[in-house]
């Protein structure tokens, strides 16, 4: 029975697409080369695992069974299908593609930990399930219930991933970071653990030696063991020559070292003094006790300041002042360096030399909406104020509306002067001074324009600020918004908000439409991470909401102090996350929720490490946090008043304890104060103490659907598809499947010349490379030309002998008929026979007799003719010897097939006339013409060797269309 439906429904798609399609013009130059329509066929599960496991080449018409839909080639499919697995085809010249493609009922994401593998399984609304099957291979994962997820600890897994859920499967490739199995991890720990790495460590040397050897030699370069005992043998004269050589420098000496370096200003004018601070310690956290030198690099001279000593272990203070003789530019950076003697650089920090001028006077404007609509005006706040940010007295203020864009016209006349409005009042002396812009000096339109507001000062100081505003004559728009965990929308008529009868939906990342809502405006709906967008129509607009394009507030805060641990997730979208809290290595606390507050006694030294990962705008974001415990970080606390007036002395305190929370005896302070004109950061310190070890990375995986944008082109079943497609319809596969006679296409030409344009096909409507045509026995076409000619050829009206030369065939059509004033394009296929056709199987290489009879129509020349066109004329037609794309005037150049009487041309230069004469090689110039021997050996004699273009729109060449393409170019 469901055959019977099954032949019934595709019965009826071949009579609709014919009916459809029986009035169209059948023209092979024009006609279309695909099917007209595409075919949906559904596969089953054990079908699509083996697509997903092997690929989409493994795929044959075994799969195409149960045929569910079809659409037009040329538009795009609107259908809706059912959760499940399908191929798309269609016809594509001689090939038949398949497009494999997976609509899914749930979704499938990694939540990467750095450790461990975990899946989880959602629904197209968000929700994640706890029912379906998940497995890597063979290998079922276990559902998680604190984490709400499929895991796998510590895992290895790479492969087919498969998930089924209500009958439904997908699959997925499952790709992992590193190889790195528990064997694998655990012998590494052991051999390059204490004692046994300096037994391991030199045994894997020694086995190691001779197959880096090998590798070596056939590479030609050193490699791995090799390459480490050839580079320390070659750099071992530099480093002994720096044992004893003082000028010797180590270029790696600034790693051995740590510290930092503060100037008391981020820059300095002509005539400063720069003064600064410097701590350095070694690796192991020892202060230096040496003398430096103190040197200024000006790139392009070193310049030794100072012999410097510390004044307390590892710390240097030293100052210097700028004057004409250290030849200082303006406008640069400059180096100080603190060295050894040998020059080796223990510290480096630039400063920056300028002229500068700190301002005095600010001015500030607050506009608190800026968007403007008819009817209202614009209410403009404007501050000034001096260096210590009191407000200006006596000052004026001049404000200025110029227009900038117009968006929109709401007149059918409308004059838009460049300044609509100016307005000059005086700088309120205490607070905010306010200015209104009236709506009334802007006409009808949308347009975006300029408030410039200029301040002078009692003492003719001029600054000057501008902003850029949008007024609104009529405005209709949605406002969307993310208010916590709630998405808002509104609908606005020049800026209020009105009430309209609204339709939203969301689409997820897969495109599927989920409808959320049918309401009044102002509403609200739960934000769910899932979705990628959200959309809302009413009113004849409509707006996109993308998820991804705001941000999700997660933030997780941490601290951890002497003996305790200290982490908070603040989450105001209440967004669900997945969270693994470590230990070093080892995993203290999991789960998953919408917040997070731990509160845990802490006394080890080993960082703590949070992996944080949840789903926002229908993607995964994975955040890492480490949390290290600094043993050796100092913490400062400072007394010291809110406010400072200018002239007053106050009194600080500054305290200072270790993480203990114990004060600190004998600490090098460093103070210093700025001014905030100067925009200056402090410099960020290294910590001086020893790190704990980090967290190893074990494993991070990736899901990949590549096949969802795979495709595959078989060899086309035209028996097969001319009934299910009704492609022997089209003129295009009437020519690539001629069957059991020649296929002709004739048309009028609009140069009036008789011609033709053969092909030759194979069984599977493969276009052959033709490489000779002989007509009446004489060779008409070369494929060996240099510049490839247009592949239509002329001829006399009436019967003639056609023979075509392929790669491994010779075919003889004997006594093809061609009407006067018509071209004919005509295809054949390779092996068909008959009274008058005559089809021989060839071998690639000529034979003897061909190069006989070719060589002697061979036309070998030199490309001398620079940016110029040149042909030849012979026996009324046409050749290019040279195109402006291809300026070749080195190697062998050819044309043909020539005999007899020729005319050289050179494009609006010269003329020549002569008679060919084989094997000569022919050079032209004005009034000369050169003639030299070639030897045969140069000849082309294997035709596989070359791949024409032949091109069915082609038409013959004339010395008419030469000169035309050449005044158009």
């Amino acid at each position: 029975m469901q055959s019977r439906l099954h032949y019934l429904k595709l019965t009826a798609i071949i009579i609709f697409t014919l009916l459809f399609f029986q009035s169209e013009a059948q023209n092979l130059i024009t006609s279309r080369k695909s099917s007209y329509k595409t075919y949906i066929y559904k596969i089953s599960d054990k079908e699509a695992k083996k697509i997903n496991k092997d690929g989409i080449l493994k795929v044959d018409s075994t799969y195409l069974h149960t045929l569910v839909t079809s659409y037009l080639t040329d538009s795009i499919f609107d259908g809706k299908l059912k959760s499940g697995h399908y191929l798309k085809t269609y016809t594509d010249q001689n090939h038949q593609v398949l497009n494999y493609a997976y609509i899914p009922d749930f979704d499938v994401k990694i939540f990467n930990n750095n450790t461990d593998l975990y899946i989880r399984v959602y629904d197209l609304k968000g929700n994640s399930l706890s029912d379906a099957v998940v497995k890597v291979g063979h290998r079922k994962l276990k559902f998680d219930k604190q984490s709400k997820c499929y895991i796998e600890r510590k895992s290895n897994r790479k492969g087919l991933l498969t998930v089924t859920r209500n009958e439904n499967t997908a699959y997925y490739q499952l790709s992992r970071q590193f190889n790195n199995s528990l064997v694998r991890r655990s012998s590494q720990k052991l051999a390059y653990g204490t004692p046994l790495k300096y037994i391991w460590i030199p045994v894997r040397y020694a086995v190691s030696v001779p197959f880096d050897g090998v590798k070596s030699i056939v590479k030609n370069r050193p490699v791995g063991n090799i390459a480490r005992i050839y580079y320390f043998f070659r750099n071992l004269p530099r480093k002994f020559s720096q044992l004893f050589d003082i000028d010797s420098k180590d270029y790696n000496f600034g790693r051995k070292y740590k510290g930092y370096m503060v100037f008391n200003k981020p820059k300095y004018m002509p005539n400063d003094t720069v003064k600064f601070k410097a701590f350095i310690v070694d690796k192991k956290g020892i202060p230096l006790k040496k003398t430096v030198e103190v040197g200024l690099y000006t790139g392009n001279k070193y310049i030794q300041l100072e012999n410097l000593k510390p004044y307390k272990k590892g710390a240097y203070e030293f100052r210097f002042f700028i004057h004409d003789s250290l030849d200082l530019k303006l406008d640069r950076s400059y180096n100080i360096e603190l060295n050894n003697k040998k020059g080796n650089t223990y510290i480096v920090k630039n400063f920056h030399y300028e002229q500068y001028e700190l301002g005095k006077n600010k001015l500030n404007i607050r506009i608190e909406n800026a968007d403007q609509f008819v009817g209202k005006p614009l209410t403009v706040f404007v501050k000034g104020t001096d260096e210590n940010d009191l407000n200006l007295q006596d000052a004026r203020l001049e404000v200025f509306v110029e227009a900038n864009h117009v968006e929109t016209y709401l007149d059918d006349r409308i004059f838009v002067p460049d300044t609509l409005f100016t307005f000059k009042t005086v700088l309120k002396p205490t607070g905010e001074t306010e200015i209104l812009i009236p709506d009334s000096i802007f006409p009808k339109l949308n347009f975006k324009y300029y408030l410039e507001v200029r301040l002078l000062t009692s003492d003719n100081e001029l600054i000057s600020e501008k902003k850029q505003v949008s007024y609104y004559f009529a405005q209709k728009k949605f406002d969307v918004k993310l208010i916590n965990d709630s998405v808002q929308f509104l609908y606005l008529e020049n800026g209020q908000p009105v009430s309209k009868p609204v339709y939203i939906y969301a689409t997820d990342n897969f495109g599927n439409k989920t409808d959320i809502l049918w309401s009044i405006t102002p509403c609200k709906v739960e934000l769910n991470p899932f979705y990628s967008q959200y959309h809302i129509k009413g009113d004849s607009i409509s707006q996109t909401f993308d998820m991804n394009s705001q941000s999700s507030l997660l933030q997780c805060m941490s601290q951890r102090v002497n003996d305790s641990v200290f982490v908070e997730v603040n989450n105001p979208r209440k967004l669900n996350f997945v969270y693994n809290i470590y230990k070093k290595n080892t995993e203290k606390y999991r789960g998953s929720g919408d917040s997070l507050l731990l509160r845990n006694v802490s006394r080890t030294k080993q960082n703590y490490f949070i992996s944080i990962r949840y789903l926002w705008g229908g993607q995964i974001k994975n955040e890492n946090y480490w949390i290290p415990y600094y043993d050796k970080k100092l913490n400062i606390a400072v007394k010291q008043p809110h406010i400072v007036y200018p002239g007053q002395k106050v009194n600080m305190e500054i305290s200072v304890t270790d993480q203990k929370g114990k004060p600190v005896s004998n600490v090098d302070l460093t103070a210093y104060s700025l001014t905030s004109k100067f925009k200056y950061d402090a410099p960020t310190l290294p910590y001086l103490g020893k790190m704990a070890a980090n967290k190893e990375i074990i494993n991070n995986f990736t899901l990949k659907n590549n096949l969802q944008d795979q495709s595959k082109m078989v060899n086309l079943n035209y028996e097969t598809w001319k009934i299910l497609a009704a492609i022997d319809s089209i003129e295009y596969y009437k020519f690539l499947y001629p069957g059991s006679a020649i296929y002709r296409f004739n048309y009028k030409v609009s140069n009036n010349i008789t011609q033709f344009s053969p092909y030759v096909v194979s069984e599977n409507g493969e276009l052959l490379p033709i490489k000779v045509i002989y007509l009446d026995s004489k060779p008409v076409y070369f494929c060996w030309s240099t510049i490839s000619q247009p592949y239509s050829f002329k001829i006399d009206s009436g019967y003639h002998n056609i023979k075509l030369r392929t790669s491994y065939r010779t075919i003889t059509i004997d006594s093809l008929y061609f009407k006067l004033g018509e071209k004919v394009i005509f295809s054949i296929k390779e092996k068909f026979t008959s009274n008058h056709i005559k089809s021989e199987k060839s071998e690639p290489k000529l034979s003897q007799y061909e190069r006989n009879l070719l060589f002697r129509y061979i036309f070998p020349y030199r490309n001398n003719f620079g940016e110029n066109f040149a042909w030849i004329e012979n026996d009324n037609n046409v050749q290019l010897l040279n195109v402006s794309e291809n300026k070749r005037s080195y190697g062998q150049n050819f044309a043909g097939p020539i005999s007899g009487k020729v005319t050289f041309n050179l494009m609006k230069s010269y003329s020549s006339d002569f008679n060919h004469e084989a094997y000569f090689e022919y050079d032209f110039a004005p009034n000369l013409l050169k003639m030299r021997e070639i030897r045969r050996s140069l000849y082309p004699d294997i035709l596989s060797y070359f791949n024409p273009n032949q091109n069915i729109s082609d038409e013959v060449l004339t010395k008419q269309k030469i000169e035309t393409e050449w005044n158009n170019y």
